[in-house]
């Protein structure tokens, strides 16, 4: 798996966690880019985060769910 394509799987597999609540914050539009660009043809187990999947995951935390942590 390519490396920005693995990133998205991370990040889509993280995004898999969060409550209705919270994903409900980030914009439809993102949430759907990542599932586009993402492999999720089969279940993928995070290990440890590339630093680009750690660089989206903070800025998305940043951008739409500050206020709640």
């Amino acid at each position: 798996m390519d490396r920005e394509r693995k990133m998205y799987t991370e990040v889509y597999m993280l995004l898999t966690r969060l409550n209705k609540e919270l994903l409900s914050k980030i914009p439809e539009e993102l949430k759907q880019d990542i599932i586009n660009k993402a492999d999720t043809s089969y279940p993928y187990e995070v290990n440890e985060l590339l630093p680009e999947s750690k660089a989206l995951i903070a800025s998305i935390m940043e951008k739409y769910l500050n206020d709640q942590y």
